[in-house]
């Protein structure tokens, strides 16, 4: 696991609270859609922020694994141990728009150099125009807005609903 100290305090926008730390989105986004510019921020308990406030963290980057590390579970970029305190300034975070008129998502490949089947083996080729898991690694923790959304698959057990953007058109011909 990548672990390194944040140099200084980050600027974030909430964009999202779970019961044990929030999302936040850089209101500053470096223009390159192969990088996320969402975080998670690991509170360990019920945090004292509410989506749309602007914050400044600092702590520890690291990224965590849910389950067992036999579970070949993708991991999750966060930051532990955080100082949170509030920020200042406009606290807007346009979402990235996914389908027509946005990004649009590689619909037929989920990672095609992945060696083994794991993407974090060594000499796997990150591209998020090609890869589907690349695609969504790049959107990891931001907030983003789905162009008409169409469920293909029943509610999780974290309430969670796969959908499609643009009812499923995306990678067929447009008329």
């Amino acid at each position: 696991a990548m672990l390194r100290t944040l140099s200084g305090r980050e600027h974030g926008v909430v964009t999202a609270v779970r019961t044990n730390g929030f999302f936040m989105q850089d209101p500053n986004p470096d223009g390159h859609e192969a990088t996320s510019e969402g975080l998670f921020v690991f509170t360990s308990s019920a945090p004292t922020v509410d989506a749309g406030d602007p914050v400044l963290v600092s702590g520890r980057v690291s990224e965590f694994r849910a389950g067992a590390e036999a579970d070949d579970n993708l991991t999750t970029t966060e930051l532990t141990s955080p100082i949170v305190t509030a920020g200042a300034g406009d606290a807007t975070i346009e979402p990235t728009l996914i389908g027509i008129g946005g990004r649009d998502p590689p619909p037929f490949v989920i990672s095609d150099d992945a060696e083994g089947g794991n993407v974090e083996n060594p000499g796997t080729r990150f591209d998020p125009r090609e890869d589907g898991i690349d695609f969504h690694e790049s959107l990891e923790g931001m907030l983003v807005r789905v162009r008409r959304p169409m469920a293909v698959g029943p509610t999780n057990s974290f309430n969670e609903v796969p959908v499609v953007a643009d009812g499923g058109l995306l990678g067929f011909p447009r008329t």
